[in-house]
């Protein structure tokens, strides 16, 4: 392959130059613009956010307040007691017979299976209700003031309210024209869908301001009952307090055609007695104006509230006809990690895929009303919240593209001129290399490049007179050369030897403590006999000395045992098995009873301890170690002396065992040099060699596992350690 000329290179060099400063800034603003365009985002939703989120909290603790200063009005108080004396009366007072009950059943009937259910149908997009199952839970009460109210008012459907006083001539009916004026002017000022009175004894709704099929009809066991009215009325049926209330989130309200109802309720007292209660039924216009609101949201901002059943508590400004009642009607779930996150009770920001499937910028935290937590959430698409980092990013490309023009022409002009210069000292060079030293180059000019045919020249004339000298220098770096190979051969020589050396070391090391046993067992062996032989010549000194000797002889054979034990650790393969601990421990438990029941030690192991998966030989020197030493450093004067063994299950595939003494403990500064070669904490009343725990943790880490200790001065000791659970 042809390699690229000077030329190309200097064009290449110069679009390089112009070019890449354009590149780096470009890349640096895009990624500054992008996260600092969407740190403004978020900050622009958290503001809205939290300004919508007060006014929605404001909202409802107004009509908190209004509820109570509602349910203690005189008026009020005054119209539940009378409306619950009255309603007992109705059927008497306005001249209701049984066949003018009949005639009326038969009109509210009607009203049920046409009026109701017609509308019903035209809002639920064809859905029908089952009015006969509403109509069959009414008692001949309810029956009479439904009829008078709702299907004989001849004022037009959702306009009922507007019938202030039935023409029977009854009680109820002359106060009702009286609280009924009152309270439609109140409902005027206030924008509540429906106001309710219910006594307290018989759950009946003594007054509805609207006049709905939930007039008339009891809360215990009337056709809604079970519906959200219901459950309010139930909670303030509970309340003890004037000015406590209670609210039920919204919910599809069959009596309202189906629509989303919440309810706020409060207890009316009288001279102290609970004798109704008031409830207003909460529409979500003022909710949805607060939230909907676009001002500060560009195309695809938005704010929008979310229960904790995931439908939606206000309406979606940006899916066309997604809106509250089309939520609860069809389940439409408002479902995304920021809603979860907020009902969770967390509040943040970050980046997700909202309901629509879009990926969008969230600002969400919990919204509590009146006790129900809902999700609030202020959200605009990534596409908009980044849309100015993309046309810098274009205004960049430009710029980009502007420079790469320029670098090139001037890339052209400035490249020629050197290039041919550049190109009549290769060739000098190339004559320089084939061995003409006396070749010279002659190039115009007084910049740098006519000082570089100077320098060639000079550099052409120092050559020639070098050449000579580097022919004799050539001749003595042989002559070195060959000093070096020698010298090398010699190092290879000592390394290999320094590597014979090592082995031998490991061979010793490995073989020693079983080299030095044969003198230890001829000395043992010689000192049994001088006892047999001379026992009773021996002088008292004499026998105290071969004492001494014999001993000596056996902690000194015990040594090398460890010492032969701990190095055949990680050097033989010794294959694993399934080890039954159960069957293990008992044969541990023979062995260590006799020496613990002699010391009084209760020795005690839990049952059902985990299989595993490793060699039986090594398990049970782990435990026969740290049980023997558990008895045999147990104090004297310890109440109630006791040795425990226990395992369990681990995550990751292991089992981890403990061996646990109620004795005289381990300071914490010694609980990693116990586990130390030759470390032992003990007088030498006490018999061992200081291997045993160091014997312990070599076998522990030869299979993978790890050991341990708990323990504090005067507290006992606890020995864990983890062991391969059984495959199987």
């Amino acid at each position: 392959m042809k390699k690229p000329t000077v030329r190309k290179k200097l064009i290449a060099l110069f679009l390089l130059v112009g070019v890449a400063p354009f590149m780096i800034a470009g890349v640096i603003v895009v990624r500054w613009s992008a996260n600092s365009f969407s740190r403004q985002a978020y900050n622009q939703l958290t503001s809205l956010r939290e300004v919508k989120a007060e006014a929605i909290r404001v909202y409802f603790d107004t009509i908190e307040l209004q509820i109570i200063a509602f349910s203690g009005n005189r008026m009020v108080v005054d119209a539940t007691r009378d409306f619950s004396e009255y309603t007992k009366t109705f059927l008497k007072e306005s001249a209701t017979s049984k066949n003018s009950l009949e005639t009326m059943r038969a009109g509210l009937l009607g009203y049920y299976e046409n009026d109701f259910a017609q509308e019903y149908i035209k809002r639920n997009d064809g859905q029908k209700p089952e009015p006969r199952k509403y109509f069959a839970a009414l008692d001949e009460p309810a029956i009479a003031l439904q009829y008078y109210y709702i299907s004989a008012n001849k004022n037009r459907l959702g306009q009922k309210q507007m019938l202030d006083q039935a023409p029977d001539n009854s009680r109820y009916s002359r106060l009702h024209g009286r609280f009924h004026r009152f309270i439609r002017d109140y409902f005027g000022r206030f924008g509540f869908y429906d106001i309710f009175l219910v006594d307290a004894g018989s759950g009946r709704v003594l007054y509805s301001m609207f006049k709905e099929l939930d007039f008339a009809t009891s809360l215990i066991d009337g056709p809604f009952a079970s519906s959200n009215l219901g459950e309010v009325y139930r909670k303030a049926m509970a309340i003890k307090n004037d000015s406590d209330i209670v609210f039920t989130d919204y919910a599809a309200y069959q009596p309202s055609y189906g629509d989303p109802a919440g309810f706020i309720a409060s207890p009316v007292f009288n001279e102290g007695q609970k004798i109704g209660i008031a409830i207003f039924q909460i529409p979500l216009t003022q909710v949805n104006a607060i939230m909907t609101s676009s001002a500060g949201m560009g195309e695809t901002g938005e704010t929008y509230l979310v229960g904790r059943d995931l439908l939606l508590r206000s309406d979606s400004r940006l899916e066309k006809g997604l809106n509250v009642f089309t939520s609860f009607q069809h389940r439409i779930k408002a479902d995304s990690v920021a809603v979860r996150a907020a009902l969770s009770g967390e509040t943040g920001t970050r980046e997700i895929e909202d309901y629509r499937g879009r990926q969008v910028l969230s600002a969400y935290a919990p919204l509590d009303v009146l006790g129900s937590r809902w999700a609030f959430l202020a959200e605009i698409d990534v596409d908009e919240a980044l849309k100015p980092g993309g046309e810098i990013k274009y205004v960049l490309i430009l710029a980009i593209v502007s420079s790469i023009g320029i670098s090139a022409v001037m890339g052209l002009i400035i490249s020629g001129s050197i290039s041919r210069r550049v190109e009549t000292l290769s060739q000098a060079a190339k004559e320089m290399a084939v061995g003409e030293l006396d070749h010279r180059v002659k190039i115009k000019g007084s910049d740098e490049l006519s000082g570089l045919g100077d320098a060639f020249n000079r550099m052409a004339e120092k050559l020639s007179r070098s050449y000579a000298d580097l022919e004799r220098h050539a001749r003595k770096l042989s002559e070195r050369g060959d000093k070096l190979e020698e010298e090398v051969i010699v190092r290879r020589k000592i390394e290999e030897n320094l590597r014979s050396v090592n082995h031998e070391m490991e061979s010793f090391i490995y073989s020693v403590s079983h080299d030095l046993k044969a003198p230890i067992v001829t000395v043992q062996g010689m000192t049994n006999l001088l006892v047999t032989e001379l026992g009773g010549n021996l002088s008292e000194d004499c026998q105290i000395y071969m004492k001494h000797i014999k001993d000596a002889t056996i902690i000194m054979s015990h040594l090398l045992d460890d010492l032969q034990e701990i190095s055949r650790v990680g050097r033989m393969n010794i294959e694993p098995e399934v080890v039954d601990m159960n069957d293990l421990m008992e044969q541990i438990l023979a062995e260590g009873e006799i020496a613990a029941k002699d010391r009084g030690i209760e020795f005690r192991f839990q049952q059902d301890l985990p299989t595993v998966y490793a060699n039986p030989k090594r398990v049970y020197q782990v435990f026969t170690n740290l049980v023997g030493n558990a008895i045999k450093f147990m104090p004297a004067d310890v109440p109630s002396p006791r040795v425990e063994v226990g395992g369990m299950k681990t995550d990751g595939g292991m089992a981890e065992f403990f061996v646990q003494d109620n004795g005289a403990g381990i300071e914490p500064r010694f609980h990693k040099k116990i586990f130390d070669l030759f470390t032992r904490l003990h007088g030498r009343d006490v018999k061992g060699t200081g291997m045993g725990l160091a014997f312990v943790k070599k076998i522990i880490e030869s299979i993978g596992g790890s050991v341990g200790v708990d323990s504090a001065h005067g507290g006992g000791a606890r020995f864990y350690f983890t062991i391969p659970g059984s495959r199987k």
